[in-house]
């Protein structure tokens, strides 16, 4: 019986060391092969600053932090024809800006430092969230 417990046990601690070892290859070679992560979003330069971020606003932009625990602001409200900007502030965890419901909002991955805008053309309440981090979630409030 303890031999069978022995034999359990090592091969539960080989899948997990198995396991650990295929993530950090994963991670090693995205890292270092960023062609290879489909992205869809730009990269700022050193010397683009963002908008400033506002609760309510009027201005024909508006920015969002996207870290891996939230959006901040996690809503806004805005006018018709303003473009909202996602900036992931995490520099080590990539994002996605995704609509709770229909394809109005589809980021694909935005890498650290990355962004992501979308115009709102029309007027309503748009919910979102991250895909990457589910507890990221978001509203974007359209007026006229």
């Amino acid at each position: 019986m303890n031999n069978t417990n022995n034999n359990t046990k090592t091969t539960v601690i080989s899948i997990i060391v198995i396991i650990i070892i295929i993530g950090i290859g994963i991670y090693v070679y995205l890292s270092n092969n960023p062609s290879s992560i489909p992205v869809t979003s730009t990269v700022p330069s050193s010397n683009e600053s963002a908008p400033s971020t506002l609760p309510n606003t009027t201005d024909t932009n508006v920015a969002i932090e996207a870290s891996a625990t939230a959006f901040t602001p996690a809503s806004v409200t805005v006018k018709v024809g303003t473009t909202v900007v996602w900036t992931v502030t995490d520099n080590k965890s990539a994002q996605t800006i995704n609509s709770d419901t229909g394809n109005l909002l589809v980021s694909g991955l935005i890498p650290p430092g990355g962004t992501f805008s979308y115009k709102f053309t029309e007027v309503g309440t748009n919910n979102y969230h991250s895909n990457i981090h589910p507890s990221s979630r978001g509203t974007v409030i359209v007026t006229n």
